[in-house]
């Protein structure tokens, strides 16, 4: 449970089980001070009706793409968009991304519980700034 098997063969995490674990290390350093995280839920709510799914549209302004965790560091701005080993970005995402970057946030695509306590520990800019018009 909680594994999905890859095209190599080999079993990983599954994208959920990946978040779990490093929500449920951000709430250990939020509840030491050291940070402030916010899961975001970008999936508009369904309901069942007369037998069909009815899907709510997104609330106003919420915009499709956002990273799945927000988190608010020592003055830092990192959105965390969680994927398994082999997830991409939707294009929505990959705007998403620019927008950030674009405005001084931090932006990364995380496989990993580790990946995060690495990026979280080692601010650095790895991006490049995109230039505004």
């Amino acid at each position: 449970m909680g594994k999905t098997k890859l095209k190599s063969g080999k079993v990983g995490l599954k994208e959920s089980e990946i978040q779990r674990q490093i929500i449920d290390w951000l709430e250990l350093k939020e509840n030491q001070g050291k940070l402030f995280f916010q899961r975001t839920n970008n999936i508009p709510v369904s309901q069942m009706r007369n037998g069909k799914r009815i899907f709510r549209s997104m609330a106003k302004g919420q915009k499709k793409g956002f990273p799945d965790i927000l988190v608010l560091k020592a003055g830092r701005m990192i959105g965390l968009e969680v994927k398994t080993k082999t997830g991409k970005q939707s294009p929505f995402q990959k705007e998403i991304e620019k927008s950030f970057k674009k405005n001084g946030g931090e932006y990364y695509i995380v496989r990993s519980l580790e990946q995060v306590m690495f990026e979280l520990d080692n601010p650095t800019c790895k991006h490049k700034k995109i230039k505004q018009k």
